[in-house]
């Protein structure tokens, strides 16, 4: 299809209705005449069939608007409605990094179609892959990133406080329950993977699961070929065993707490010191202005992860029922200002 050059007005206060899904992955031969540098470019005319029966839609290709490990995302223009925008992941298969990961970019269409139905996960509209070239992934488009909404709170210099915190804590908790009750790990819980979606109230939805994997029915935690994910939200077993479970994604949880309150992350320094303090050392949350929040970030920043409490016992703690008090010890939730390092970590 030759590409379609058009001025777009970008309005994010539309968005992309989806009803009732019928789940299939439409693959499709790639062009022999398309052109390399033209993928995922802007401009670029993608045509796919949504997950809605008998459906189709064009999307063009707009800009960037974030970029991962080995993906980029951009938003995407329905054709039909220049009002209406989705977020697209763009796979790069002819990158040396997707090669070696094998078959983790197709587990993250199977997981977002397992985990499909749901208000705490991200929808999946369509998938078009172009064979040895590009995976097209169309999902729902989310308003701002945790990691945004409290970057901006504190570039307004007003305090965090421990309402603020529990308004969203309680949904990341809520979105990370789902997700282990049908047998997922997240394997890169952050800021930065939970996104607000428009409706009557803010509803928080997990995103990115190119780094996520199953557990089968008759274990509890999964040895991985590599170490994907988030260096400062890794637990100490993942970074020296390559083990993953869902109390990996419990202690990048307490690092998603500490940063709500704090500004970053409790491991810092370069990456491979903040790589050895999680194997090595205790995390050092003293600083944390709320008493019931901190002892709920010492529950979960147990080297043993048979230790750390589940989501569902993160759910009935006094700091999620509102019962929680100062913490003597505490410093102003203002002392920090977000680290780039940390915000914003390479996979």
């Amino acid at each position: 299809m030759p590409t379609q050059k058009k001025e777009i007005k970008t309005n994010l206060a539309k968005r992309v209705k989806t009803g009732n899904t019928a789940l299939e992955v439409e693959v499709t031969q790639p062009d022999e005449d398309n052109n390399e540098n033209e993928k995922f470019g802007y401009g670029q005319v993608v045509e796919v069939k949504l997950f809605e029966l008998n459906k189709t839609r064009e999307y063009m290709i707009c800009e960037a608007v974030g970029e991962g490990g080995y993906s980029s995302v951009h938003l995407a223009n329905d054709l039909s409605s220049e009002d209406v925008f989705v977020a697209v992941k763009c796979i790069d298969l002819t990158s040396p990094k997707v090669q070696r990961l094998g078959k983790q970019t197709e587990f993250e269409v199977e997981i977002l179609q397992k985990l499909q139905h749901s208000d705490y996960v991200v929808q999946l509209l369509a998938v078009k892959t172009i064979p040895n070239q590009v995976i097209y992934i169309f999902m729902e488009l989310g308003s701002d990133t945790l990691s945004k909404i409290f970057y901006d709170k504190r570039q307004e210099k007003t305090s965090v406080t421990t309402p603020f915190v529990v308004s969203y804590w309680t949904q990341i908790l809520k979105a990370v329950a789902y997700i282990h009750k049908n047998d997922v790990l997240h394997c890169d819980i952050k800021l930065d993977n939970f996104v607000t979606v428009d409706g009557p109230s803010i509803r928080i939805k997990l995103i990115d699961f190119g780094c996520a994997t199953r557990l089968s029915p008759l274990t509890d935690a999964v040895i991985r070929r590599k170490t994907l994910g988030t260096i400062r939200y890794m637990a100490p077993e993942y970074l020296k065993y390559r083990l993953v479970s869902k109390e990996s994604d419990v202690w990048a949880l307490g690092v998603v707490l500490y940063f709500m309150f704090m500004g970053v992350t409790p491991f810092k320094g370069t990456r491979s010191e903040a790589r050895m303090a999680i194997i090595n050392k205790e995390a050092e949350v003293s600083d944390v202005p709320d008493a019931a929040a901190l002892a709920t970030l010492q529950a979960i920043f147990q080297h043993d992860r048979e230790l750390r409490p589940s989501c569902n016992k993160l759910l009935r703690k006094s700091f999620v029922s509102g019962t929680s008090t100062t913490n003597s010890q505490g410093s102003s939730t203002d002392k920090d200002s977000t680290s780039a390092n940390d915000a914003s970590s390479s996979k």
